[in-house]
């Protein structure tokens, strides 16, 4: 199993920090994506980051059966920061609307839970 990686229509998205440069997003019908942005330091000095390894984290949710909407919940949960809604192809946050909310996760003792659950 995997997620569609449609990103288009409404959705939601999150800017991700270190250790995982970009924008993690969902459509909330299936969809979800990481867009890796920016550089990282490697052993070797500074490199292009290229989301390799959040996008394993995404596949291996998908193989365990958890819905893109609960993924990117737990997801933004863990790595994310600014969570917007609004339209996915263009990035352009709705008008007027509440903050979007993650939708109802149990609390976790640790970040290692998650890949304990798996």
């Amino acid at each position: 199993m995997s997620y569609s990686a449609d990103r288009t229509g409404h959705g939601r998205w999150c800017t991700v920090l270190a250790p995982h440069p970009g924008i993690l997003w969902t459509d909330d019908h299936g969809a979800l994506g990481f867009q890796a942005v920016g550089k990282i330091a490697t052993d070797d000095g500074i490199a292009d980051y290229d989301g390799h390894d959040l996008h394993t984290v995404i596949d291996a949710l998908a193989k365990a059966g958890m819905t893109a909407t609960a993924a990117f919940d737990t997801l933004a949960s863990l790595h994310g920061r600014d969570l917007k809604a609004g339209e996915l192809d263009t990035w352009r946050p709705d008008r007027n609307r509440a903050r979007p909310r993650l939708g109802e996760l149990p609390p976790l003792q640790s970040t290692a839970q998650v890949m304990d659950e798996l």
